[in-house]
């Protein structure tokens, strides 16, 4: 029971993080209420790096992201939004070398995943 409360818990952190990025609520719950993000978002609470840094939901909610667009089940609109969302969050990485280069493995499987999915879009 407490596994459950902690995983909703840091849902709403990443629902609070979507919803401050994008004002639509459809969006923001399709993305996080999808069974791969809640995966993705137990296990980083659980096992990642960053779990305990101030950033952590902001890092969370980019690895939910690059798995929204890459996850062909999930429906090609929310895929182009999620491309959306997560290009400008690579965004704000790129514009800061420090905090790019702290965090270089996960910015670069970004990369990587808004350049696979922009060859799709064409």
């Amino acid at each position: 029971m407490f596994n459950y409360l902690k995983t909703m818990y840091h849902q709403s952190k990443i629902q609070a993080e979507l919803k401050a990025q994008i004002p639509d609520q459809a969006t923001v719950n399709a993305i996080c209420h999808h069974p791969a993000s809640m995966m993705i978002i137990a296990t980083c609470a659980r096992d990642a790096y960053y779990r305990k840094r101030k950033d952590a939901a902001f890092l969370t909610t980019c690895s939910v992201l690059m798995h929204t667009l890459k996850d062909e089940s999930v429906p090609i609109e929310l895929r182009k939004k999620a491309w959306y969302l997560l290009n400008e969050r690579l965004e704000k990485i790129q514009r800061d070398h420090h905090y790019r280069m702290n965090n270089f493995m996960l910015a670069a499987d970004y990369e990587y995943a808004i350049e696979e999915f922009s060859k799709l879009l064409r």
